[in-house]
């Protein structure tokens, strides 16, 4: 075997890891714009009175969280998973439910903050522009950003873990 032949192999690694690199930064540079937004960081809470602004400079994060907590409310199904509903009532309470499966129920409260309106024991990194969801689901503390709420879809970015839930308005 000569020189060229071994190297062929070595050549066709270094590609496939090139893509690798390619695909992690791609990716990252998704999940950073999920978390910070196109919108400097603010949800996306669209209506008439929104529009109306275009290429305006937006509400502050403290002024949209009164908004982004009544587009909550109601119940959402999962568009990864259409089993998986969840429902935010105005009382503060969150059901989780998945279709077929009664024990998989589980319930607990929601709040909506900003960076100024922390819950004291938040230690996530937050956003000035941010607007966030917490929620506490039988013990598990859950820390979101809200990223995208209109009557229709709402898009969750799951701070803990990283991912990015998408639900569809049932009601």
């Amino acid at each position: 075997m000569d020189e060229n032949q071994t190297a062929a192999p070595e050549r066709a690694n270094s590609s496939k890891m090139w893509l690798y690199v390619a695909a992690i930064a791609a990716v990252a540079a998704l999940a950073a714009f999920l978390v910070w937004g196109g919108a400097g960081g603010q949800p996306s809470v669209a209506g008439p009175e929104n529009e109306e602004h275009a290429g305006v400079a937006g509400p502050s994060a403290e002024e949209q969280a009164p908004e982004v907590e009544a587009g909550l409310v109601g119940e959402w199904r999962s568009t990864q998973d259409p089993n998986f509903t969840r429902a935010f009532r105005a009382d503060g309470t969150v059901v989780d439910r998945y279709e077929g499966e009664p024990a998989a129920s589980a319930s607990g409260t929601w709040t909506v903050f900003t960076e100024a309106t922390a819950p004291a024991g938040v230690a996530i990194p937050l956003n000035a522009a941010g607007v966030y969801l917490l929620m506490n689901v039988e013990g598990d503390v859950l820390h979101f950003q809200v990223a995208n709420v209109t009557a229709t879809e709402l898009e969750l970015v799951y701070l803990d873990r990283g991912g990015v839930l998408v639900f569809t308005r049932v009601q």
